[in-house]
């Protein structure tokens, strides 16, 4: 296991030096720069580049040749979030990131602190209460329905929402009726949280006295505390099994595919309030503006073949539909899919686990054999526009992997 991992850090200041630190001990060289100056306190992953938000507006970061310096193809001249903490609700169109455009506004009464969208429709956490807007036509955001309580961190899966704020660790709600929001649970403790991810049935929840706690969220009316580890987050991302920390002076990578046994795989020493991840580039976001840190191919996974649905040609996929849905693991000839260790198994952004038996045979009838999942299609978190879900796991060593699809689902609304 690396204990010094190598990586490249790219910072931007008023005229702001992208340097090489592919040996963190040693000369640190130039190799471009960004001649702006970012104030960042988030980062999030928009297409192929990062989406930076801060006391300086948004801007698109497009990084797709970071080695030949970064380039800041977008900027919306507002303090915004799209989550904007002063003025609600913004939504900016970033079809052309070099000329991104604000459509419209919507206020809300408190302090927007986060949002997600999921299916055409916006989850704000608005400080003192979860607000659902439709946002399938842009132009018109129109609130659905309110539920009071602390928000400030919000996460959607499915007919779920997951919200955290003040000294609430983590309140459960239904969303299935925007309407009439129904606080399922909620787990409260005396400390403030600062961040919030769900992966798979375990929601990590980051709070202001270094502490990252594990929520087992897998029946929703009563979930319950299985872990706490010594560190803090304000931000995070989880990306093949690695969960990615920012930690407010560093950005800290730990293995989490046992979740209540984490191992630290390594720390790249930046300011980050905001961590993305893109094209397994670690994208930090701070009070120094954007670090952009590649970690190494030792922190990567191995890229596998998957075919969704096998042999059909469209890949259609209903995620609010029920019943399941199949996928395989496709052999090759440097590949032995009896090296998957099945327990491990996450499919879609949630990362649902496998449901009933798993096979080994040849689906593609090229000689090899390949490996047949199946997975509950409302246990993925995939959402409807979404084309592309990836499965995740690890082989019997240990070795993580990684496989992509197309997919076709209904556009939102």
């Amino acid at each position: 296991m690396p204990t010094s991992p190598s990586f490249r850090v790219g910072c931007s200041s008023s005229t702001s030096p992208i340097v090489d630190h592919a040996q963190p001990r040693g000369v640190v060289h130039e190799v471009g720069e960004i001649a702006h100056h970012l104030d960042v306190e988030r980062a999030a992953r928009i297409g192929e580049g990062a989406d930076l938000r801060g006391n300086g507006g948004v801007r698109h970061v497009d990084d797709v040749e970071p080695g030949n310096g970064i380039g800041q193809v977008g900027e919306v001249s507002h303090d915004l979030d799209v989550a904007d903490r002063r003025s609600g609700l913004r939504i900016v169109d970033v079809s052309i990131p070099a000329s991104p455009v604000e459509i419209t506004a919507l206020d809300t009464p408190g302090s927007a602190e986060a949002v997600a969208v999921v299916d055409g429709r916006a989850y704000v956490a608005d400080g003192s209460s979860l607000r659902v807007v439709d946002v399938a036509n842009p132009a018109a955001p129109e609130e659905l329905g309110v539920l009071e309580g602390a928000a400030f961190e919000v996460q959607v899966v499915g007919a779920i929402a997951y919200v955290a704020g003040g000294d609430t660790q983590i309140r459960i709600i239904d969303v299935s009726n925007p309407s009439a929001l129904v606080e399922l649970s909620h787990l409260d403790r005396p400390v403030s949280t600062t961040s919030l991810r769900i992966v798979g049935a375990i929601a990590y929840v980051g709070t202001l006295n270094g502490r990252l706690r594990l929520i087992d969220a897998s029946a929703p009316f009563f979930p319950v505390e299985i872990g706490l580890l010594p560190y803090g987050a304000y931000d995070m991302e989880v990306v093949g099994g690695l969960a990615y920390l920012a930690t407010g002076s560093s950005v800290r990578v730990l293995d989490i595919s046992r979740p209540t046994s984490p191992v630290e795989l390594g720390a790249s020493p930046v300011d980050a309030l905001g961590v993305a991840v893109v094209r397994g580039l670690v994208h930090a976001a701070g009070g120094g503006g954007l670090h952009i840190v590649d970690f190494g191919p030792e922190y990567g996974p191995r890229f596998v073949s998957i075919d969704i649905k096998p042999r059909s040609q469209s890949n259609r996929l209903n995620p609010r539909s029920s019943g399941s849905i199949r996928l395989a693991v496709l052999g090759s000839e440097t590949f032995d899919v009896a090296r998957i260790d099945v327990s491990t198994l996450g499919f879609g952004p949630a990362g649902a686990a496998s449901i009933g038996r798993i096979v080994r045979k040849d689906v593609n009838r090229d000689g090899l054999e390949d490996l047949l999942a199946r997975f509950r299609k409302r246990e993925t978190g995939i959402t409807l526009g979404d084309t592309e879900a990836c499965l995740s796991g690890r082989l019997l060593d240990g070795a993580r992997f990684e496989g992509c699809d197309a997919v076709r689902t209904p556009p939102p609304h």
